[in-house]
């Protein structure tokens, strides 16, 4: 509570002297001084400041501050003391504090103000005056430069005989009042004055001063200021208290943008009493007046300098006609014809005002001006309609630069009319249109403001009294530069040994040039090889004997170069093939198709015999079904009547008769020269005789019967997993003619009638187990019947007349030979040979 109330105490007391102006002494803890000594420092000066604390203690932080700002280095000389430089002290005023801390505790040690400047300069200019009617006189001089600190003035009046002398002092100001009961009307004084402050003093020359010489004119006043809108000239109204004339004025005036501005003394033409002419004004700017009268006659006194008045110049109207132009943009729905009109905006040199806006005349024509607070601009005539007189001739357009053209053309000449001016026009895609007018004795002029790289166009109109002409249009550039980009290519055909091309036209921006070729670049996929070829201008080609596959590009190039290359496509060919592979390979595929196109056209018996003729036959023999052989019925009723059991299925294979071959000493075994004559559907079954031991049995047949070759010496019955009589026989068994065969096989009456004497000797030895002492072949078992071909591919057994169907393990060639009408027998060969033809249905 007491700190608060303490607070509040020192606020209110600082509160009232700041109201009051009191000064406050602040009590020292110490002692703050300078080297040199003083508190007043010429500006610039390098100073020594000491601070001493009157506590020795150690261990504490000084720290000095000027104008709250802390200052290092500090030097410490002792427990107490510490030592500052200070360099180049500019600062007026300034305010040093020494301060001293331990831990959070601070305290002020001392502080002082410093002041710096400069020592007074020597007076000059003395002047004194009064006007009739003042009460003192009042006495001026030039003090020079600023001192900025307190500097005293003391002016000193001394009559020239000596016997009369007195002073008046003034602070900081350059201006005194002395009243005029001091002087004598009709003394002659020496005046001078002295200045004096802490760093120096000076004083100035002794003048003389003629008391008659004090008075002068009163000061006169500014009334008014007029400006004349059309002129930039203005009319000074002012007035004076007193009657006596006649006056010479003087006027000075500065623009209104501070008291740094110099004054500028106008001499002004007297038009009456109280009226002077001024001219020579800037518009729409802000000015300071001043003016000064003096006496006409005798020695020239001038009053004093009227106060300021200040007052704005108008501005100018616009002394010049717009240029301007129009673009058709064509006739609309309603019928009418669009004009866009164009001007181009005045300088500031052309107006000093307000820009009101633009005034625009339709009339017989377009008359178009510039509205200001001042005024208007000359109207500008402009024709729109179209006259259709013929375009000018252009010459020629060069570069002439990075940014401008040069442009010819010959002089415009019309039977009727003349040409008033040339209007040269220039547009691209990105920038805004512009033109420009030309004199009607020119025959050229440069185009300017134009960009690398950018594309123009230049159109070139003769203006008549009717009308503008046609344009006469050429595009150019001021400078081409290399395109940016390459054209995007695309593929429109792809043939076996050709492809056709495409690529697109470039963007103006990318083109940056008149496009002169194209450059075609093909990389081959296969070895990499890069092939280049020269492009067509209509951007689209057909390369021709190019390889299969391939990356495509294209690039663009002007005059200043080739450009990058641009989006590219693979490309392969239908058909990679060449020199003739290609015909090879269709008649591969095509082939084929044909053959299979006309077997899908033939019946199916055609294509079976077809396959017969051409494949192998044992491909097409056709396998015996062995539930419906009559072997397989029979020892189904056999085994009915001998046995109890059940019946298996009939799918298992019955048992089969095994033969057995036995050689018989002194026989040969060999066929009979006739046999071996026959290459078709003979099968033959050799045994070696004793005599030639090293000759085995060669059994062979044309369809598919193999039956078992035995060695003579073998008398062991063959085992029945491994018997070859298993395998299922699928020959069918027809009546042998004297003829051929289907398959071309001769008939043999000599193997048919050995085989009916075996089946004889079978019938009659069908109960015995063993072989005959005389040789040959026997079937053990139950003989099995003879039946058709075609009947053992039937299900189930039938009899008709003498012929049997069935199925039958028999061989081909031995049914063949049963079924035989006749049957020639002859000496017991020492081998078989059976021999059957198929019959012909």
């Amino acid at each position: 509570m007491d700190r608060c109330r303490k607070t509040w105490e020192v606020l209110f007391v600082c509160f009232l002297c700041w109201r009051t102006g009191c000064c406050m002494k602040v009590m020292c803890s110490g002692v703050l001084w300078v080297e040199p000594a003083g508190t007043v420092v010429p500006m610039g000066s390098e100073l020594t400041v000491l601070c001493r604390s009157y506590s020795q203690q150690c261990g504490r932080r000084f720290s000095i501050s000027l104008n709250q700002q802390p200052q290092t280095p500090l030097q410490v000389l002792s427990c107490s003391t510490v030592r500052l430089r200070l360099a180049n002290v500019s600062t007026p005023r300034s305010e040093l504090i020494c301060r001293v801390s331990q831990g959070s505790l601070e305290q002020t040690v001392c502080g002082m103000v410093l002041l710096s400047g400069f020592p007074p300069e020597k007076p000059t200019g003395i002047r004194c005056f009064a006007t009739k009617d003042s009460e003192n006189v009042s006495c001026t001089w030039n003090k020079g430069r600023q001192t900025h600190i307190l500097t005293s003035y003391s002016m000193t009046f001394q009559l020239k005989n000596g016997t009369q002398s007195f002073h008046v002092q003034s602070q900081n100001e350059s201006v005194l009042c002395v009243p005029w009961s001091m002087f004598d009307r009709n003394g002659e004084y020496n005046v001078s004055v002295r200045a004096e402050n802490d760093l120096g003093e000076s004083a100035s020359d002794v003048i003389p001063l003629s008391v008659a010489d004090i008075v002068i004119p009163s000061t006169p006043k500014i009334i008014a200021v007029e400006f004349d809108n059309s002129s930039l000239s203005a009319v000074m109204c002012w007035n004076i208290s007193e009657l006596l004339g006649p006056w010479k004025t003087k006027v000075r005036l500065r623009e209104a943008r501070g008291d740094k501005d110099p004054w500028v003394e106008k001499q002004g033409t007297e038009e009456s009493q109280g009226l002077l002419l001024l001219k020579g004004f800037k518009p729409l700017t802000q000015y300071e007046f001043q003016i000064q009268v003096c006496f006409a006659e005798g020695k020239s006194k001038c009053s004093e300098w009227s106060p300021s008045a200040w007052h704005m110049s108008p501005g100018t109207a616009p002394h010049r006609q717009l240029d301007v132009w129009r673009i058709f943009r064509g006739i609309q729905k309603d019928g009418t014809n669009r004009v866009t009109v164009l001007w181009k905006a005045l300088t500031p040199e052309d107006y000093k005002d307000v820009m009101l806006g633009h005034e625009i005349v339709y009339q017989e024509g377009v008359r178009n001006g510039a509205v200001t607070s001042a005024g208007k601009s000359p109207p500008a005539a402009l024709h729109i309609a179209q006259t259709r007189l013929a375009a000018p001739c252009m010459r020629d357009v060069v570069p002439a630069g990075e940014d401008r053209v040069f442009l010819t053309w010959d002089t415009y000449r019309h039977p009727t009319e003349s040409v008033l001016f040339y209007i040269v026009q220039r547009q691209s895609h990105s920038l805004k249109m512009q033109w420009k007018k030309v004199a009607a004795d020119h025959n050229s002029t440069h185009v300017e403001g134009l960009k690398p790289g950018v594309r123009f166009n230049v159109s070139l109109y003769a203006v008549t009294s009717v009308g503008a002409s046609e344009p006469a249009s050429k595009q150019i550039y001021s400078k081409e530069e290399t395109p940016l980009s390459g054209p995007k290519v695309s593929v429109l055909t792809i043939e076996a040994t050709r492809i056709w091309v495409q690529w697109e036209e470039l963007d103006l921006d990318q083109q940056r040039g008149f496009i002169t070729n194209y450059t075609i670049y093909m990389k081959k996929r296969r070895t990499g090889q890069q092939v280049t070829l020269a492009g067509s201008m209509s951007r689209r080609m057909w390369l021709v004997d190019v390889d299969a596959a391939f990356d495509l590009h294209v690039s663009a190039s002007n005059s200043a170069g080739e450009g990058p290359l641009g989006e590219g496509v693979f490309c392969q060919l239908q058909n990679p093939l060449k020199d003739g592979s290609n015909i090879w390979l269709s008649l591969a595929i095509v082939g084929p198709l044909v053959i299979l196109a006309n077997l899908m056209c033939w019946n199916r018996r055609r294509i079976k015999r077809t396959c017969k003729t051409v494949g192998p036959q044992w491909l097409f023999e056709k396998f015996p079904r062995v539930e419906n052989s009559t072997a397989t019925k029979l020892l189904q009723e056999k085994e009915r009547g001998d046995s109890d059991s059940s019946w298996q299925s009939v799918y298992n294979d019955p048992p089969i008769t095994p033969v057995e071959i036995i050689p018989v000493e002194g026989t040969n075994w060999y066929p009979s020269p006739r046999a071996e004559e026959n290459t078709d559907d003979v099968m033959v079954a050799a045994m070696p005789s004793q005599v030639e031991p090293e000759t085995d049995l060669l059994l062979a047949e044309r369809h598919g019967y193999k039956p078992q070759i035995t060695d003579g010496a073998l008398e062991e019955e063959v085992p029945e997993e491994e018997d070859p009589w298993l395998t299922p026989l699928h020959t069918g068994i027809s009546p042998i003619t004297d003829e051929t065969d289907e398959a071309g096989a001769p008939y043999s009456p000599q193997v048919c009638g050995l085989l009916r004497g075996w089946l004889s000797d079978l019938a009659q030895d069908r109960s015995s187990t063993g072989l005959s002492t005389m040789g040959g072949i026997h079937f053990k078992g139950m003989p099995q019947a003879l039946v058709s071909r075609e009947s053992w591919l039937e299900e189930g057994p039938a009899v008709q007349g003498d012929s049997f169907e069935g199925q039958t393990l028999l061989p081909d060639e031995l049914v063949r030979c049963l079924n035989s009408p006749t049957m020639e027998y002859g000496p017991f060969p020492q081998g078989i040979i059976l021999h059957g033809t198929q019959n012909h249905h």
